[in-house]
């Protein structure tokens, strides 16, 4: 096995929980649909609009759950899993993200917290493993940008539209991660990465 092989089974085994990209899909859905109820509840001329939000975001609140464990159970059978305890610096995302939203919702600041932290994170992402995840570059300068752009959108709609372009993006990373496992599972002789 070469020391290539020997970096790809390591980082698999590290980040195999991160990378089941469609297991988080039905929270960004959720998250999606809420800042869509949010950003449709300002306006009453969006009435119907924010029905049909507000039934999709219920409906995806409802789901998600049960979607997650039948997505979580075909990565069990497809691809096993690795047991591994939380890191401390997943740990401490949790903690700075929270503080973070928290912030952006008192403040409603010009500059979204949360969205310059999530960039960090993923730039974080990519530092440990640019060869594999160069994507993450990209979603970080999306969420860079996000953060900064923020503040043009007038003050009562910053935080939907935080929340919604926040969801797009990470079903960007998430789907980009389910493939990246997909492809990293493979036999080696099958393997661009090999």
């Amino acid at each position: 096995m070469s020391i290539k092989e020997l970096k790809r089974v390591q980082f698999l085994t590290e980040n195999h929980s991160n990378l089941q990209g469609l297991r988080a899909l039905p929270i960004w859905n959720v998250g999606g649909a809420f800042g869509l109820a949010l950003l449709l509840s300002t306006s009453k001329s969006h009435l119907a609009g924010f029905a049909f939000a507000m039934l999709w975001f219920i409906g995806s609140l409802l789901a998600a759950p049960i979607l997650y464990w039948f997505i979580g159970d075909y990565y069990r059978k497809r691809y096993g899993s690795v047991e591994l305890r939380p890191s401390r610096r997943d740990v401490l995302y949790s903690v700075l993200f929270t503080i973070a939203i928290m912030l952006d919702g008192q403040t409603g600041g010009a500059v979204s917290i949360f969205a310059l932290c999530a960039a960090v994170y993923c730039l974080e992402n990519w530092r440990q493993a640019p060869d594999l995840r160069g994507y993450y570059a990209i979603l970080a300068v999306l969420l860079a940008v996000t953060g900064v752009a923020i503040g043009v959108v007038p003050s009562m709609n910053r935080i939907a539209v935080l929340i919604i372009a926040t969801s797009l993006i990470n079903v960007i990373g998430s789907l980009l991660d389910h493939r990246l496992l997909s492809t990293l599972m493979r036999p080696p002789r099958d393997n661009v990465y090999a």
